[in-house]
């Protein structure tokens, strides 16, 4: 072969490795969340959510990078809702698959929090989803420089203490509950997310005068409680709060507390939001009061015309996960674009400023603790009540589409 032949053979090949490099070219986002397991459900409607994030910037030719665009990969590891398992598919995505960022995990805080120890070890960054447990924020503020590339997409639960605390004070104006003198019970399963709802809810309705008169914690997935609630009736508070993040549980419960007849102010908190609970327990929820009610799609307009959009893309039901995982993969993916770079650092910068509004809020990070901002304008948890089998908001008054009914409580 001659040295002109040579220097064509030479050029054509180059030319078609670049081309081969740039068609292989891709942005690359991790996500751990509970494929299976007794968080399933969920699991499986933040990766829906997010698929269709995904599905939108890839029809659009993908995220910037430099100057040209690049197709979105999301590659899923199953936690199984177990912190061990979580972690171990977090190291496999950042260190076989390399990936460019990670929503991990995205559901469950006490896999949230072992996944973020390995934040310090790799340079990617890195983003919790719907993980509620103050732990986590707590870590980061005490420990910036360690966990700076470790971001909550999520409000804390001290969130739900606040609008308890505020609602039951409007109940006391109401004269539905005791000016004084109040007492409170938990039943939570044995999580990070039960852990921290106990703690921030003691710790501000104490405030307030409130007592608590006992904690129940039952293993997760749970659902006999009998023995609860026999307790539940000796003691007779005057509010019981509940959180799980097993439908089963919740149905159980809810069933349970109906079968005996109970008639204290029972709130719910998270597991209302599945959409299997309300199938399980069925005309059980009747009266039921519960947070937060963030989705919907039956009297908000932005709701709507999301549920209506995802439905479409998705050819599945559409609940407040599915909306969840769409923005945070929407963040994701936002902050890349911004950054116009997989370089780790410039996607950080971009994180640490992003103000991006989605259909669940505003996203915007709190500084001191990388934590999403919570507020009228940003973040919030609104209570609810099912009334002739519809949740209606209930509080806060500005937000509310109906009053409190005494049905079921004091």
């Amino acid at each position: 072969m001659d040295k002109r032949m040579r220097r064509i053979c030479v050029g054509i090949a180059t030319a078609l490795s670049v081309a081969a490099g740039a068609a292989m070219a891709e942005v690359k986002v991790g996500v751990v969340l509970p494929a299976s397991g007794p968080a399933a459900t969920t699991g499986i409607s933040l990766r829906d959510g997010m698929r269709l994030a995904v599905s939108e910037w890839n029809a659009n030719g993908g995220v910037r990078v430099g100057n040209a665009k690049q197709t979105v990969t999301m590659m899923v590891e199953d936690s199984q809702s177990r912190p061990e398992v979580g972690v171990s598919g977090a190291q496999k995505l950042l260190s076989r698959d390399q990936v460019h960022f990670l929503i991990g995990e995205a559901f469950a805080s006490s896999v949230s929090l072992a996944i973020m120890e390995l934040s310090p070890q790799f340079q990617t960054p890195m983003m919790s989803g719907q993980s509620i447990a103050t732990a986590i924020s707590n870590k980061i503020r005490d420990n910036k420089e360690k966990y700076r590339r470790f971001f909550k997409a999520n409000f804390n639960s001290d969130v739900y203490a606040v609008a308890l605390r505020d609602f039951t004070q409007l109940m006391r104006s109401q004269g539905r509950l005791p000016a004084s003198g109040s007492k409170i019970a938990f039943v939570v399963e044995e999580t990070d997310a039960g852990r921290s709802n106990v703690a921030d809810v003691s710790r501000l309705m104490g405030e307030q005068g409130w007592t608590v008169a006992t904690v129940e914690v039952v293993p997760l997935n749970h659902t006999d409680f009998f023995p609860q609630l026999s307790k539940l009736r000796a003691l007779n508070p005057d509010l019981v709060v509940t959180t799980f993040t097993s439908p089963q549980a919740g149905a159980s419960f809810v069933r349970q507390w109906n079968e005996q007849g109970m008639r204290m102010l029972h709130a719910g908190i998270y597991y209302p939001l599945i959409t299997e609970f309300g199938q399980l327990a069925g005309r059980s929820t009747e009266g039921m009061v519960w947070l937060p009610k963030l989705f919907d799609p039956e009297r908000v307009a932005l709701h709507r015309d999301f549920s209506q959009k995802a439905k479409a893309g998705l050819n599945r039901e559409i609940n407040t996960d599915v909306a969840y995982g769409y923005c945070y993969m929407m963040l994701a993916l936002t902050v890349i674009d911004s950054a116009r770079s997989l370089e780790p650092a410039a996607i950080l910068s971009e994180l640490e400023k992003v103000d991006m509004p989605c259909v669940m809020g505003r996203y915007r990070f709190d500084p001191s603790n990388n934590t999403a901002m919570v507020g009228a304008d940003y973040l919030s948890a609104p209570i609810a009540q099912v009334q002739d089998g519809v949740s209606h908001i209930i509080w806060p008054p500005a937000l509310a589409s109906s009053q409190y009914r005494p049905a079921g409580g004091r």
